[in-house]
């Protein structure tokens, strides 16, 4: 597993253990995910998302003026040599998810 899926998989993990309600060690026993292993990825990544990169893309929420959906719209999003082009609508969490991991790679 490469290393960028290993962060988004773990940050996953990190996700839903915050959004369970659920004790690191107990979501940890009842997924079946070694405790160490988790406490490993939670400082790791907490050391990330806190240091500062030059550079860093930021990006910002844009909300349509209109609902009507036209039904050959496409869009496309150059991050460095990376570029993605969508042509169906995709859900808020999956474009972020998208871009979270193509400006780790750009």
């Amino acid at each position: 597993m490469r290393s960028g899926d290993k962060i988004v998989l773990w940050q996953s993990r990190l996700d839903a253990q915050k959004t369970s309600g659920l004790s690191r060690r107990a979501w940890c026993e009842a997924n079946q995910v070694n405790f160490h292993n988790f406490q490993y990825w939670h400082k790791k990544l907490s050391v990330i998302q806190a240091t500062p990169e030059p550079n860093k893309v930021r990006f910002m929420s844009i909300f349509p003026e209109s609902t009507t959906h036209e039904t050959n719209m496409a869009i496309k999003i150059s991050i460095g040599a990376i570029t993605i082009e969508l042509a169906q609508p995709i859900s808020a969490l999956a474009l972020d998810t998208i871009l979270s991991v193509a400006s780790r790679y750009a």
